[in-house]
């Protein structure tokens, strides 16, 4: 009965996040040009160059980990269920650049409200199958230059081949190899 409940949840969540990215097609996904250099092989993106990534810092117990999500609705959080595993509580930050700091000017802070891990996810070492989770906020997230939404694929591309395409891939790291 808990499966079936968590998948009606992913699924109502992910239903109510498509509608509402119909609502913000114009939007998704649109990078925020700037002078400077973009995250490839290693070097810093511009502030706000990625308005749909998040920073995540997790809570499992007495630890902290970080990740990184995607906005896909003004309520909800994409990102790995490895990243959800045993997790209580996760905290976003968006509009953010360098989380390292006390506050910036376009960021959001927002706090989980729910984790939905894909019912059929296993964290082993060989295979990444079903590594989705949602994060449901505490609070809607408002669009703005320094914050909206990725695309999200329709059905209409559910049969697309996209073996060999280029894609690009942000997220908080090292940009040199320092430990």
């Amino acid at each position: 009965m808990k499966s079936f409940a968590l998948i009606c949840s992913v699924f109502i969540g992910v239903s109510l996040a498509t509608k509402e990215f119909k609502e913000f097609k114009e939007i998704c996904g649109i990078e925020n040009v700037a002078t400077s250099d973009r995250i490839i092989n290693g070097i810093e993106a511009s502030p706000n160059q990625f308005p749909w990534a998040v920073f995540i810092k997790i809570h499992i117990g007495h630890q902290i980990g970080t990740c990184t999500g995607s906005v896909i609705s003004k309520n909800f959080i994409l990102t790995a269920a490895h990243c959800l595993q045993g997790v209580s509580k996760a905290e976003i930050y968006a509009g953010t650049h360098d989380y390292s700091l006390e506050s910036e000017p376009h960021r959001q802070y927002r706090v989980s409200e729910n984790l939905h891990v894909h019912p059929n996810y296993v964290n082993t070492l060989f295979t990444y199958q079903n590594d989705i989770g949602l994060i449901e906020l505490d609070e809607e997230l408002e669009f703005n230059d320094f914050v909206r939404p990725a695309c999200l694929p329709t059905l209409a591309d559910v049969d697309t081949n996209l073996v060999g395409e280029n894609t690009t891939i942000s997220g908080w790291g090292r940009i040199r190899g320092e430990p």
